[in-house]
């Protein structure tokens, strides 16, 4: 709707009350991780949030990578509230033609045997996975996923799907749990 001010020809647009009340409550609570995190350095964006930084897994230079040979292991930290949903984005930093593949997702306690951690889901690139292009996933906590810390542990796992793999690379970054 749009109305005649009586300035010069201006036009101006009224505005919805409910509206303006959004907006100004979107720019309180300021920009999510993932809109930050394109903006400021990952640090920066962890701290607008009030949440601590993920640690990678110690002594483990490409802890937030999974190849072929192994999976990637990243710690994040643990909401008061029991958390239901796990956000993270993956990025392809290899991948090589010909190769199609599924992303394995588990969470459990730090250092916790295989077997003690918990199958969240699987995912997958929809499109055909970039190299250097992050995309943004959420999926589920597992209903009997406890955590008695401070910290879980996010792994990632690549699984081939129509021929072995030999050199695809993936980096899970920005690991958060929701409440």
């Amino acid at each position: 709707m749009t109305a005649h001010d009586g300035r010069d020809g201006h036009l101006f647009r009224r505005t919805h009350p409910l509206i303006l009340c959004l907006a100004a409550m979107a720019a309180a609570i300021g920009p999510t991780p993932v809109e930050a995190a394109g903006r400021v350095s990952p640090t920066a964006a962890t701290a607008a949030t009030d949440a601590p930084a993920p640690v990678p897994e110690p002594g483990a230079d490409d802890a937030a990578v999974a190849t072929t040979d192994a999976p990637g292991r990243i710690l994040v930290s643990v909401p008061a509230k029991p958390p239901t949903r796990l956000a993270f984005r993956l990025k392809p930093l290899t991948v090589v033609p010909g190769e199609s593949f599924i992303v394995d997702v588990s969470i459990g306690e730090p250092d916790a045997a295989p077997s003690g951690l918990h199958r969240a889901g699987t995912v997958a690139f929809v499109d055909p996975p970039e190299t250097g292009r992050a995309r943004s996933f959420l999926i589920n906590v597992p209903k009997d996923a406890h955590f008695r810390g401070s910290r879980a542990e996010v792994t990632i796992a690549l699984v081939g799907l129509d021929t072995p793999l030999h050199g695809s690379r993936v980096e899970i970054a920005d690991p958060r749990l929701i409440p």
